[in-house]
């Protein structure tokens, strides 16, 4: 293996442990604000698929908070915002 080779195997494996680092505390930051969230909502009675957690018979959208919909998904979405995911569940 010549030295830009491993030069550049060694940029990328420092990249991609820095990204997942980065990622590993945006996630902390996520799961932190969704739980006080779901704390404020009240109780939570199911487990989170996509962006949706259920709220005592409510859903709540990360993307633009509770609602009374029970037919509202991803596709049908009227208000996405900016890293609306329309395929999820």
């Amino acid at each position: 293996m010549n030295s830009t080779t491993f030069d550049n195997i060694s940029a990328l494996t420092e990249t991609i442990a820095e990204q997942t680092l980065a990622n590993s505390n945006n996630f902390k930051e996520m799961m932190d604000v969704l739980k006080a969230n779901s704390v404020q909502a009240g109780n939570v009675t199911g487990n989170s698929t996509g962006n949706s957690t259920r709220l005592r018979g409510k859903h709540y959208y990360w993307t633009h908070g509770r609602s009374y919909d029970k037919d509202h998904n991803s596709a049908k979405c009227k208000n996405p915002a900016d890293g609306h995911v329309a395929i999820a569940i």
